[in-house]
């Protein structure tokens, strides 16, 4: 059985989630200087070890369990669905890094859901607790415009009235979150607990557009025909859907009381994060008040 000093049953990535960015062009027409091309930015959520099954053998024989579980992707959509965006295409391969982790995910883990069957032995006496990985992820879908003329590409905006616009309000996009029950087991023969919060530190996948979703944005009616109607075609409108609800650092599986503790956690960390700065600010001054004191008193010796 696992003695792994992680005893946490959830993990939750702060800061940079961004883990990988897929890239689809529409098409290129270098005929008349137009392109456009589909972004897909993957980002992690974190991860849960997901109880499968416990047993307490209190017989003086072993006991046998033959445990089924679900290996594989599934997605959930505000609109557009899997097979229309290759989601499963882009999640295949691709390396989830994690603090100082980093690991491949399987074509299996990235597939359709599947039945697996695992044998599991309790010894007589003990207890088996089995658990599996499950990762979270957001994806965003938003598009970027080429035109001969213009010095650079932009992204697709929403119907804007006429004018340039900028940002999250001006940009199209659509979200989606999807989990991945992968093929990794724990067994431990006490129970997990907890949740803890970390940083990444590995970047393993490549991304060619890294300030994409920054650029300004071309409003939906400045497009190309060709442009709208490829998008229309895709099942993407002129407009953003309503938001999903769950910020995309939220825990995919909270309760009620869980959702009051992670917001309670979010405002001790921005009121620490004040704190911290409000004393190196306080620091700062400091310092200056005594270099600029010392001036003095040199120009008074003098």
């Amino acid at each position: 059985m696992s003695r792994s000093s992680d005893r946490a049953q959830s993990f939750r990535l702060a800061g940079e989630r961004r883990i990988a960015q897929n890239v689809e062009l529409l098409y290129n027409m270098p005929e008349i200087g137009e392109s456009l091309r589909c972004i897909m930015d993957i980002r992690l959520i974190g991860y849960d070890w997901v109880r499968k099954f416990s047993h307490r053998n209190n017989s003086q024989v072993e006991v046998t369990h033959e445990l089924e579980t679900s290996v594989g992707l599934s997605t959930v959509h505000e609109h557009e669905s899997t097979q229309r965006w290759g989601i499963e295409a882009a999640f295949r391969g691709i390396s989830v890094g994690f603090e100082n982790t980093t690991r491949t995910l399987t074509s299996v883990e990235t597939s359709h859901t599947r039945t697996t069957r695992t044998r599991i032995v309790v010894p007589p006496g003990q207890a088996v607790f089995m658990y599996q990985r499950v990762f979270y992820f957001e994806t965003e879908l938003f598009f970027l415009y080429g035109q001969q003329w213009r010095p650079a590409l932009w992204t697709v905006g929403v119907q804007g009235g006429g004018h340039i616009v900028t940002g999250d309000m001006g940009r199209l996009f659509r979200t989606s979150r999807t989990s991945i029950e992968t093929e990794e087991r724990r067994s431990e023969d006490t129970p997990l607990h907890g949740q803890r919060m970390g940083t990444n530190t590995v970047f393993p996948n490549p991304i060619l557009f890294p300030h994409a979703h920054q650029v300004r944005a071309m409003p939906w009616e400045r497009l190309s025909h060709r442009a709208r109607t490829t998008l229309r075609q895709r099942g993407i409108s002129q407009y953003n859907p309503v938001s999903p609800g769950w910020p995309s650092f939220a825990p995919l599986c909270m309760s009620d009381e869980d959702v009051h503790l992670w917001e309670e956690f979010e405002t001790e960390q921005e009121t620490e994060k004040e704190t911290e700065q409000e004393a190196e600010q306080g620091a700062e001054q400091e310092m200056e008040q005594e270099i600029s004191g010392q001036e003095k008193d040199e120009s008074t010796e003098n």
